[in-house]
């Protein structure tokens, strides 16, 4: 299998006679490839080539072509699909043998256990599974267990796990996902945040100001924030349900809901209604220009029941926003309780109108 050329590709190699190093990043959907997208802007000034494995799309061939790279459009779903899966799973081995990269970086689980499957079978040199979050601690039952399993086979595959965040590598260990010698974080965990450029709050005043007045807010308008998949396991219904507190006292508040809505993932059914019906509810799904979108909230929050180090506390920390989010595995690593922002209880609506 031949991949998307996507622009021209220029030799990255450091000296004569010196081949670069072939890398391949993996991800189940194209949209998480900026994650790794300034580290691979300096590796490949250090002779590393880089190639991107995703499910197929416009973002990842403009991610591709950004980054002077090649991409293999493979579609993956996350969720559980045995024929899908396999297919991938076959079109992956074929994209390795076609790449012969010296390392395979897969990221997430469904992305992740495929990337070391496929890298295993295709003899690749270095695997590195990024655990980026567990999807076990909040499942149940024989699910649970199989989310389980899926972790183990990916990280005993791995010569190394890259843990996003120290309490993401202490619940791995407690749950015995991992051994303690694989399983790492690189520094304080996350990717880091371009704090002194892409997220330094006055460069964005302005764009904040223009947005509020497009969406309809006025200047003492308080505009809280969310910024994520409208799921469950964000919950995203304690916040609507502690929005429906928060409404009748502060009239002029309004919910600022920034992230696409998965339709498998289906919400309580009267809450569903009021995204829609509430006009002081306003839903963007996906946008390119998050800075503007930080600039205009007066408080952004994450009431999430899982993370692995959520990049949404992150940036607002960044922008100098205020942020709720809930004393859950990731948040803790992202708030200072009381200094950078404020922790509650996860699934505990009340506590979180209240703070």
């Amino acid at each position: 299998m031949k991949p998307v050329r996507s622009g021209a590709v220029q030799s990255n190699r450091t000296a004569p006679g010196v081949p670069a190093w072939r890398v391949l990043h993996i991800f189940t959907v194209p949209q998480t490839l900026v994650l790794v997208g300034a580290q691979v802007d300096a590796l490949r000034q250090q002779g590393f080539e880089f190639r991107f494995a995703a499910s197929p799309g416009n973002d990842l061939d403009t991610f591709a072509h950004e980054h002077d790279s090649k991409s293999y459009g493979i579609p993956m779903k996350r969720a559980i699909s045995p024929f899908a899966d396999l297919t991938a799973l076959v079109r992956l081995i074929r994209a390795i043998r076609d790449f012969r990269p010296h390392l395979v970086h897969s990221h997430t689980p469904k992305a992740g256990l495929l990337g070391m499957l496929a890298s295993t079978l295709g003899r690749t040199p270095a695997r590195v599974y990024q655990m980026r979050g567990l999807l076990s601690p909040t499942a149940r039952g024989l699910k649970r267990s199989l989310f389980d399993t899926v972790e183990r086979v990916s990280c005993s595959l791995a010569h190394r796990v890259v843990c996003q965040g120290p309490s993401l590598r202490d619940e791995a260990l407690r749950r015995r996902l991992c051994s303690a010698d694989k399983a790492i974080v690189l520094g304080a965990g996350g990717n880091g945040v371009d704090a002194t450029g892409r997220f330094e709050p006055s460069r964005h005043q302005s764009s904040g100001a223009q947005l509020r007045s497009e969406l309809g807010f006025g200047p003492s308008d308080l505009v809280i924030g969310f910024v994520g998949r409208l799921v469950r396991d964000k919950g995203i219904e304690d916040l609507l349900l502690a929005w429906q507190k928060l409404r009748g006292v502060f009239t002029n508040a309004h919910l600022l809901l920034v992230g696409p809505r998965e339709r498998r993932d289906d919400l309580d059914k009267e809450l569903a209604r009021g995204l829609v019906s509430d006009r002081r509810i306003h839903q963007t799904g996906i946008v390119g220009n998050i800075e503007s979108y930080y600039a205009a909230m007066v408080l952004l929050v994450l009431p999430s029941y899982r993370e692995g180090l959520p990049n949404a506390l992150l940036e607002a920390a960044a922008m100098e926003l205020p942020v709720v989010a809930t004393q859950v595995m990731g948040c803790v690593d992202a708030v200072d309780d009381g200094v950078t922002g404020t922790l509650v209880p996860a699934r505990a609506p009340e506590r979180l109108a209240g703070a």
